[in-house]
């Protein structure tokens, strides 16, 4: 929920107006008999000049909800003790209660008043989008509410959902610990997040260290700060490790490292975050299963770690602790790494993936893998790329969402469980803004900014309230006053 802000200042009780005002009255007369004054006296009828409302606006999300402040006063400006009429000029979208209480019920926006002696204050209520961020791990999914609050689902065993319990969690459930975040991101096993101050939080596995606080536990279920005095502007989270990047574009991971997956010229697990070695400033970073890229801020792809199937991209299987340059001279705007594969897209939106391929995840038309990038079939321009566990997804310039690879659950999500070697538009006529892949699944947020997910919901991670595998896109539970 959201923080709430201070009441009306006072509770009607079960005195009638009436009655409130007479003893107003004659306590106003008294104090002047004695040369006293009140400046929050109770004042006769007709006495309010203004209502106003703090605050004045506010956007909110679907479910979300905030408390209001009415104050009046008279001419003077001398604030009046009163009972307010609260309403809201369209219950679709707002819903008020006597005590200034809002709760966001539909996207659209409503004016809210506060009214008394026939003086009305108002305030615009804006209802947004039920999320504005997402981000899909290997089987749960994590977005952010317009507010900063995180809501998680899915596959919950260690924490990683992190409302302080364990199981499966078919539906979103709220992330404990009255952070507002900026940025989420989900990993295998574990989640972290990003404060508006740039603080980094993680919560869920930590058998390798992942969530940077210092040591090697079982999990945690509720989010936990990283250690250290660095501020990050970005965080990524895949596999067993994390990593995340300064506002100068300074990379630091942590975490698993037995395949020199966190840069730093070593293959020694990090429990707090450590400089990824080569002295490169990168724009982008986005970790995989046992490997790392990212993308400097002239554009050229690093990689690093694991590099037998070739998801480095240097044209060779060999794994390396540092980061190495992608071969092929691309410039990228882009890049997503995946399990076993990367993908990146350039500024003109062409597609190229590398890796692994054996459910034709590379979208080359093919269930070769390869070591460098290749291009993406079809002559599709995309707007972003993700790389999940054997699949990829994508979004093509009039916001249509494309898949491919394994599709053995659906999570390709063209209505068939046929393997798709090109990307392939996801059924629906849906318009995504974003989109993920995860292992066997994958989700989006329309441009609406609706939450949909598709494949294989064995443990809740298409956010249905049940566990069952879809073929095409489901709506996430929660979003609607349902």
């Amino acid at each position: 929920m959201a923080t709430r802000l201070t009441l009306d200042q006072e509770s009607p009780g079960s005195i009638p107006g009436g009655a409130i005002r007479r003893i107003g009255l004659t306590a106003f007369l008294l104090a002047g008999a004695f040369g006293c004054s009140d400046s929050t006296a109770p004042r006769p009828p007709g006495a309010v000049a203004t209502v106003t409302i703090t605050p004045d606006s506010v956007t909110l999300g679907v479910r979300d909800a905030i408390s209001l402040t009415a104050v009046a006063r008279d001419s003077s400006g001398a604030i009046l003790q009163e009972i307010f009429v609260w309403a809201s000029s369209d219950t679709s979208v707002a819903k008020v209660t006597q005590s200034g209480g809002i709760t966001g019920i539909g996207r659209g926006v409503a004016t809210v008043t506060a009214t008394v002696d026939g003086k009305s204050g108002s305030a615009t209520v804006v209802i947004t989008v039920a999320f504005t961020q997402m981000s899909v791990g290997n089987s749960h999914v994590c977005d952010l509410k317009p507010t900063g609050v995180a809501y998680c689902w899915g596959n919950d065993q260690s924490g990683e959902v992190g409302d302080g319990s364990s199981g499966l969690v078919p539906a979103p459930a709220e992330v404990l610990g009255n952070l507002a975040f900026s940025q989420i991101t989900s990993g295998r096993y574990h989640s972290c997040a990003l404060t508006p101050s740039n603080d980094a939080y993680c919560w869920g596995n930590d058998s390798t260290g992942q969530l940077g606080i210092g040591l090697v536990t079982a999990s945690r279920a509720t989010p936990q700060a990283v250690l250290g005095s660095v501020k990050f502007a970005a965080i990524a989270a895949n596999g067993f490790h994390t990593c995340a990047l300064t506002a100068g574009g300074i990379a630091y991971c942590w975490g698993a490292n037995e395949f020199g997956q966190l840069g730093d010229n070593s293959t020694a697990q990090r429990t707090t975050p450590v400089l990824v070695a080569g002295g490169l400033t990168f724009s982008a970073i986005s970790p995989g299963r046992y490997h790392t890229c990212g993308l400097t801020t002239a554009g050229a792809a690093y990689c690093w770690g694991y590099g037998h199937d070739g998801s480095l991209g240097d044209s060779t299987t060999a794994n390396d602790s540092v980061p190495r340059a992608v071969s092929g001279g691309l410039t990228f705007g882009s890049i997503s790494a995946g399990f076993n594969h990367t993908c990146a897209m350039t500024m003109g939106g062409a597609a190229y993936c590398w890796g692994a391929g054996e459910f034709g995840q590379l979208g080359s038309n093919s269930t070769s893998g390869d070591s460098v990038p290749v291009p993406v079939s079809g002559g599709l321009t995309f707007r972003s790329i993700n790389a999940g566990q054997g699949n990829s997804c994508g979004i093509v310039a009039d916001s249509t969402a494309y898949c491919c690879g394994n599709n053995v659950s659906g999570g390709v999500g063209d209505s068939s469980f046929i393997e798709r070697h090109v990307p392939t538009a996801v059924v629906g006529g849906l318009r995504f803004s974003s989109v993920g892949a995860g292992a066997g699944y994958a989700c989006g947020l329309t441009t609406a900014g609706w939450a949909y997910c598709w494949g294989y919901g064995g443990q809740g991670q298409l956010g249905v309230g049940v566990f069952q595998v879809s073929t095409y896109p489901l709506g996430v539970m929660g979003q609607h006053d349902d």
